[in-house]
């Protein structure tokens, strides 16, 4: 294969697996010398259950003695559950009612059932000491970051892997790998400030930090615990703003939780970020203008707000209430409005008895005329016209963006609101079809999303709609 010409071998090499790949690496020097980008350009491993050593250490230790690989690695992306690791010492285990196990040049990792065993040669945790080294941390930080090393700790094998990643474009994180990201955080935070020793990721454009759940928008799937598990295993935000100082990221996707910390350096960033996804965040509407104030570049934004109503998780309750602040909202969307085409905005509250509407919002939005590239708007339609029972007809034709080709209105965020009528907003789509059409003129497709659809007397009006959205040849989705 090393005499065939370059675009023929890739050709080939790009219709096998992995584990062919892998396989056909071994065969010879030479042809591995043209396998070996492939099979480290992405770090893609998902275990569904808890393992002493996820599949990736192996190859932490590779690249560690093989500087050269991490540079081949584009792409990380890792979801598994986080591994039960026993107290470990340097070359020494320590477990109740075990015997002390000595090992003098090798260190054991072993899970809480005591099933496996995992060994480290010492020169592999040597070479994680001298790159611990190379970082000119404080001798107590480096002595914690050794600990951590030798304990196994997936925080700090995820660090060394970023460490030798200087050509990585997306990083993806799974929910487990969120719940201590103190030693990533501190990568970040110096990479991206420019501190000697550390390459400052000027290739990586995608940052996700996911969760179990998937699509924040299709929340309903999921049960309440789901939810809040989810919420809790969110990023800190001082871990994550260095982020936006970066000149090459393009889309972020996290929960955040914390928001009383904002911009490290004293100047606000001029971001060029052009997606932000906030899934399941308790990030406040103040919070957020901060944030879209730095994206003048940002052309999608979701954001999707749970509040946590049970005194049983009270540290993580909102601060303030659980009802969006529309006139804040407001202000917060405006730095973004000339930018923006995709607008996606949910609002939650979770209490003991499980996922619930969070309460009618305290006013509406302001109209989004001005939001002339705004092309894709799904909202609660309570942020548009309340109530929607004493509201005005001409309400949609003065509020939507006059560019819009999609918009999706739910029926979420009314709470126990005894007033809110889903036929009430009927109405108004039908006399906003019939007159004001053209106030939208690119508009192709209305989706509605109510839980109360199977009520006999909405039916007849929901096929109203569908005739007149036919007639004037728009695509009408319901979703139950």
């Amino acid at each position: 294969m090393e005499h065939l010409p370059t675009e023929l071998r890739d050709i080939i090499t790009s219709q096998l697996s992995i584990s062919d790949l892998s396989a056909l690496s071994r065969t010879s020097k030479c042809i591995r010398r043209h396998i070996e980008p492939l099979l480290y350009r992405k770090v893609e491993w998902t275990w569904d259950e808890s393992r002493p050593h996820p599949p990736f250490y192996k190859q932490v230790r590779t690249i560690l003695h093989r500087p050269d690989l991490g540079a081949k690695v584009e792409r990380i992306n890792l979801r598994g559950k986080k591994p039960r690791i026993a107290q470990i010492k340097r070359g020494t285990i320590y477990r109740p009612d075990y015997r002390v196990t000595s090992a003098p040049s090798t260190c054991v990792w072993k899970d809480e059932d005591w099933s496996e065993t995992f060994w480290t040669r010492r020169k592999d945790l040597e070479a994680g000491y001298s790159l611990i080294n190379s970082l000119q941390l404080s001798a107590g930080t480096s002595y914690f970051w050794k600990e951590a090393l030798d304990q196994g700790e997936v925080d700090m094998f995820l660090s060394l892997l970023l460490l030798h990643t200087s050509g990585l474009r997306s990083l993806c994180l799974g929910q487990d790998f969120q719940s201590d990201t103190r030693y990533v955080g501190v990568i970040l935070n110096r990479a991206l400030n420019g501190m000697s020793g550390f390459h400052h990721f000027e290739y990586l454009e995608t940052v996700e930090y996911c969760t179990d759940m998937g699509d924040a928008r299709y929340e309903d799937d999921y049960t309440a615990e789901e939810i809040r598990s989810s919420v809790l295993f969110t990023a800190d935000l001082d871990q994550i703003l260095p982020l936006f100082y970066s000149p090459s990221i393009r889309s972020i996707s996290m929960a955040i939780h914390k928001t009383e910390v904002f911009w490290p350096r004293n100047e606000t960033p001029c971001s060029a970020l052009t997606r932000l996804v906030l899934h399941h965040t308790q990030l406040r509407e103040e919070d957020l203008g901060h944030l879209l104030i730095a994206t003048p570049k940002l052309r999608s934004l979701e954001y999707h707000v749970f509040a946590d109503d049970d005194s049983r998780n009270a540290p993580f309750r909102y601060s303030l209430n659980n009802w969006l602040l529309c006139s804040k909202l407001s202000t917060a969307l405006r730095h973004v409005r000339h930018s923006l085409k995709q607008l996606w905005i949910s609002s939650k509250t979770i209490d003991y008895q499980g996922i619930s509407d969070c309460g009618p919002p305290l006013g509406r939005l302001e109209p989004m005329k001005d939001f002339l590239n705004l092309e894709t708007l799904a909202i609660p339609a309570v942020l548009l016209g309340g109530e929607w029972k004493d509201s005005p007809f001409h309400v949609l034709a003065e509020f939507l963006p006059p560019n819009l080709k999609e918009l999706r209105l739910s029926d979420e965020a009314t709470g126990d609101c005894a007033h809110f009528e889903m036929g009430d907003l009927i109405l108004h789509l039908e006399h906003y079809l019939r007159t004001s059409r053209s106030s939208t003129p690119s508009l192709q497709s209305l989706t509605v999303r109510t839980d109360r659809s199977r009520a006999p007397e909405l039916q007849q009006k929901l096929k109203g709609l569908e005739k007149i959205s036919a007639d004037v040849g728009i695509s009408l989705q319901l979703k139950c």
